[in-house]
């Protein structure tokens, strides 16, 4: 918690450096409000000196129609708007722990560790870009306690709001099918069209800045030539690999293929499993779509990993301590940290040889790891794959019946 409260304090002191990717929201929003260019990088430049702050821009990448959800931005001061934004990021810190701790009974001894430091630090890299990665794993998590309480509707409605400018999360629709029924598919199928509408009446409304975002999306998706570190995706692992190893692109692109048919072809048959298995807790579900999202995801930059932890944490605590103390050690070695401030490597780097490509992707090991064991041991031991059929008794009940009609 210190680690973080001193992310937190950084980020509110530097204001002129810091949340930088916010910055890009807050100026497209008022470029939006007074009819400017939202899309235009030589405008948010502009912009940005003109406020004072520092040489740290990043371009507006998000649909035409999320701009009506910043617009409000554009209303407040620099400052304001800033502080409001941090004060979000540490609500949604909250919501996680929150969250994790009294529904998904993860030890505060694994989670908050992970936190603070888990997987190249991905919420304090968070927390510096002032991305809406908290906030997007916070309203996932909310939905998540919704479906455990049965509340499904409520659920869906939180996945399809932060799917609306986080594109890439829309497969957390999953999340409802803990059991199969007529009202979830409609549910999810409900989801997935509004999410289909929106993007259809962006483009309607705004067909030229949705051509430009599209544009922007194509280039940050990532190709088949191997990327800097900074990029930890599987995409980008096996790009590097492919290039190591003399592969062209069209191997490349075979390997790609054969990839995402493995992981979603194993998830599905894992899904199966939980639903036949009626002792596995919803956290299990939680961290089997979290997990195989960010293994096929094309581009997975640091803060991205985020929504990894509650689902990374989750296995280490309740698998063998043989299992979850050297995952844990792997998801809380800082990589990029040491290749750039002790090996003076930048994380705009390529990893060019196969010892750097086992090192740099620390965290798509953590990730990859915590999917294996929690995919093996729901498939080939259902719920005694797990180190305790308890979880430990310091963790809160979430159960709704009255004390005295609970079995003893």
């Amino acid at each position: 918690m210190l680690l973080l409260g001193l992310q937190v304090a950084m980020v509110g002191y530097r204001l002129d450096f810091y949340q930088y990717d916010f910055r890009a929201f807050y100026i497209a929003a008022n470029l939006f409000a007074v009819g400017g260019e939202p899309y235009s990088f030589e405008e948010l430049v502009r912009v940005s000196k003109g406020l004072g702050l520092s040489d740290n821009n990043h371009p507006f990448l998000y649909h035409p129609l999320t701009l009506f959800i910043f617009e409000p931005l554009s209303d407040l001061s620099y400052r304001a708007a800033y502080s409001l934004w941090l004060f979000l990021q540490v609500s949604s810190l909250a919501i996680i722990a929150w969250v994790c701790i009294r529904f998904f009974k993860i030890p505060a001894p694994w989670l908050l560790p992970m936190m603070a430091v888990g997987l190249n630090g991905a919420i304090a890299a968070n927390l510096r870009a002032g991305q809406l990665t908290l906030m997007t794993l916070a309203m996932i998590l909310l939905a998540s306690a919704m479906v455990m309480r049965n509340r499904a509707a409520a659920a869906t409605v939180f996945i399809v709001l932060c799917a609306l400018p986080k594109l890439w999360v829309t497969p957390a629709l999953g999340l409802l099918l803990n059991r199969i029924s007529s009202g979830r598919m409609v549910l999810v199928a409900s989801g997935a069209l509004a999410i289909l509408a929106v993007l259809g009446l962006s483009y309607y409304l705004a067909p030229d800045d949705f051509r430009k975002f599209l544009t922007v999306a194509e280039r940050f998706s990532g190709g088949s030539e191997p990327g800097g570190a900074s990029n930890g995706s599987s995409r980008n692992m096996l790009a590097s690999l492919a290039g190591t190893a003399g592969f062209d692109a069209a191997q490349f692109k075979l390997i790609w293929v054969l990839w995402i048919v493995s992981v979603l072809g194993i998830s599905l048959l894992a899904w199966t499993r939980l639903l036949r298995d009626g002792a596995t807790p919803y956290p299990e579900l939680f961290s089997l779509v979290l997990l195989s999202i960010c293994l096929v995801m094309p581009r997975m930059a640091t803060y991205q990993w985020t929504i990894a932890i509650p689902a990374v944490a989750h296995i280490a605590a309740t698998r063998p301590y043989p299992v979850g103390i050297p995952l844990t050690a792997i998801a809380v070695m800082p990589t990029l940290y040491i290749g750039r401030y002790c090996l003076d490597r930048p994380i705009e780097a390529r990893a060019d040889t196969f010892l750097e490509i086992a090192f740099y992707f620390a965290n798509l090991w953590s990730v990859l790891g915590a999917w294996l064991i929690l995919c093996v041991s729901v498939l080939l031991l259902g719920s005694r794959g797990r180190r305790r059929e308890n979880y430990p008794v310091s963790a809160v009940s979430i159960s709704s019946e009255p004390l005295a009609q609970r079995p003893r």
